[in-house]
């Protein structure tokens, strides 16, 4: 399978994820969506459905993951960092009509008790970002980096659903302002 077929492919389960969530896609709505040939998707990922949305996780996670890094590295404090990741989200989800949330909560929520491998997948892509979101904090002197980028992310998680559900921004931009005021006073009772 080309490199272009395979992404057509992982760019459907990405939309259908999105629209349906992943318990409702289904292998005949991903060959319509992405023109790829059942055999093709097949033979590239042999476990189907799954095999597609493991590597969908994989380069979706691994995206996110460097624009957060890309976020704290070329930002002057975290709270900034935070302020251009949540902007990104909040454009994403407005552009798109409210359907484009974390393409790997969309995963997640929609998993059944025997998606093992998938949870764990989507586990071990939040504490990588987790992880990046630390070490920003790290670097500017944060007293507990894990904790705080714990709770940003689960806050940032939170306001993308809030905001899905709401057709409406507000979420994002309350969650914006709350990290920022939190950063602001861990930061200052550290005396950085």
């Amino acid at each position: 399978m080309s490199k272009q077929t395979k992404d057509k492919a992982m760019a459907a389960m990405l939309d259908s994820i999105m629209a349906v969530g992943y318990s409702a896609t289904s292998m005949a709505g991903l060959v319509k969506a992405s023109g790829v040939a059942r055999r093709s998707i097949y033979l590239h990922f042999p476990g189907g459905k799954q095999d597609l949305a493991a590597a969908t996780i994989a380069v979706a996670g691994q995206e996110i993951e460097t624009r957060i890094g890309m976020a704290f590295d070329h930002s002057s404090t975290p709270a900034d960092a935070v302020d251009l990741v949540i902007g990104h989200l909040t454009e994403n989800l407005v552009t798109s009509d409210y359907a484009k949330i974390c393409p790997i909560a969309a995963i997640a929520t929609g998993l059944s008790p025997e998606d093992r491998s998938l949870r764990q997948l989507a586990s071990q892509t939040f504490e990588a970002w987790i992880t990046r979101i630390a070490s920003g904090l790290e670097r500017a002197g944060h007293p507990d980096p894990h904790l705080a980028a714990t709770r940003i992310l689960s806050q940032i998680e939170g306001a993308l659903m809030l905001a899905k559900a709401m057709r409406d921004t507000a979420p994002l931009a309350a969650a914006a302002s709350a990290i920022r005021e939190n950063l602001a006073r861990e930061l200052d009772n550290n005396g950085t």
